[in-house]
């Protein structure tokens, strides 16, 4: 996977705004670099690349909305969320494709006929997601989303006393509280391993955070990476759980056998195998999320986090508890 682009170090800008700007404009060019490499269908990696990007354009523009005005930035939410949508359905068709590819052999001839033709039927599908990504990403539409940037952050970077904080290092410990009182608020989702939706929350709140604290890090004087690390792992795990909930839906129209219908026999048969594989998988994944959680409660993670992103001097915010409603 592509890394993000680098970032000036706040510590060499002297205007605030001008940060700000290089921020946007880097993850913005990151987007539209990954066009070629996403209409590749010799790769799937592009796909992953430019929905990465995107991810990490909305985050920090959600951040950028909370300081400049929200109507600006609404501008530019729409067009990113069709393009992130379209991405999406690529991506996710590409992963449980890949699964598919990769299980071991079954040992039951009626159910690797059936994988099989899962597997192709998915393969038509994402040949189909991908035309409406290409018919998305024409020249007109990525012009016109380049036009929109520009006059929205133009415009946006021109309001007086744009931030609210004295530095750059202030906004930083606003943003990053902010973020990790929202992963804080969602973690009860860790004990109700049932709940898809509440854990699914979380995971999308996790890299918020995570991409908050790889933006900030160089602002402050002790390095965030540790932190950022723990939140990447979080993150995958929460993700592995995550693609099991969508596979075992994405199987649910297989395990309604018609009998009439050529090669349903051996749909079902491989759905019921595959839901049986997938249900493991996703109870080892939530074990191990789990398992992630309660070493990050002993060990203080997230508090250690609030009290190392904390504005300095006596106004630091009391370190609030983990793990409770």
């Amino acid at each position: 996977m592509a890394k993000a682009g680098a970032i000036t170090n706040p510590d060499g800008v002297s205007d605030p705004n001008e940060w700000l700007a290089d921020i946007l404009n880097v993850r913005f060019d990151e987007v539209l670099k990954f066009k070629e490499a996403a209409l590749d269908p010799t790769s799937i990696e592009g796909i992953h690349d430019m929905r990465v990007a995107i991810r990490r354009l909305r985050s920090f523009l959600r951040d950028f909305s909370l300081v400049a005005d929200k109507k600006l930035v609404a501008a530019l939410r729409q067009p990113l969320k069709k393009l992130a949508d379209r991405l999406g359905r690529v991506r996710d068709l590409d992963v449980f494709i890949e699964y598919l590819r990769e299980l071991p052999a079954a040992p039951d001839e009626l159910v690797r006929l059936g994988i099989e033709t899962i597997a192709n039927d998915h393969t038509e599908r994402r040949r189909i997601a991908a035309a409406s990504l290409s018919r998305l990403l024409s020249e007109r539409f990525l012009n016109e989303l380049g036009e929109r940037f520009k006059f929205s952050i133009e415009s946006a970077l021109l309001q007086p006393k744009l931030f609210s904080g004295a530095n750059i290092r202030d906004e930083a410990s606003r943003t990053l509280t902010g973020c990790l009182d929202e992963f804080v608020g969602l973690s009860p989702a860790l004990y109700r391993p049932f709940s898809a939706a509440k854990l699914h929350r979380l995971r999308i709140a996790g890299k918020h955070l995570r991409y908050a604290i790889e933006l900030f890090d160089p602002a402050f004087d002790v390095s965030l990476g540790p932190f950022a690390s723990g939140m990447k792992e979080m993150q995958k795990r929460l993700g592995d759980l995550h693609d099991c909930d969508v596979w075992i839906d994405q199987l649910q129209p297989y395990t309604r056998p018609k009998p009439r219908k050529s090669g349903s026999a051996a749909k079902h048969a491989a759905a019921i195998w595959l839901i049986d594989r997938l249900v493991q998988r996703r109870t080892k994944a939530y074990r191990n999320a789990l398992e992630l959680w309660s070493n990050w409660v002993t060990e203080d993670f997230c508090d250690r986090l609030r009290q190392t992103v904390a504005p300095p001097g006596p106004s630091a915010k009391e370190p609030a508890s983990i793990g409770s409603e």
